[in-house]
């Protein structure tokens, strides 16, 4: 599980400290919720309110967090769901 505490001691950007598939303490989960105003917060789904990129149709994408039954885990960046 990655926590805030480890991505504060790694010094890397959010890009580089998380991969596909990591699941997230509370604390990351969290800072998806308040960076910004989410771009989606449902109950299984939250997106960071700030576009990461843009695919190749020109729809911006977000960091998202999905809820699974381990809990959150990253799943890249993604359009808005």
């Amino acid at each position: 599980m990655k926590t805030m505490e480890q991505w504060k001691e790694s010094k890397l950007n959010l890009e580089k400290f998380l991969q596909v598939g990591d699941e997230v303490d509370e604390t990351i989960k969290s800072y998806f919720i308040n960076v910004l105003p989410p771009k989606t917060a449902t109950y299984n789904c939250i997106q960071i309110g700030e576009p990461y990129d843009i695919n190749e149709k020109g729809q911006d994408t977000y960091f998202t967090l999905q809820r699974e039954s381990n809990g959150w885990i990253f799943v890249g960046d993604k359009i808005k769901t």
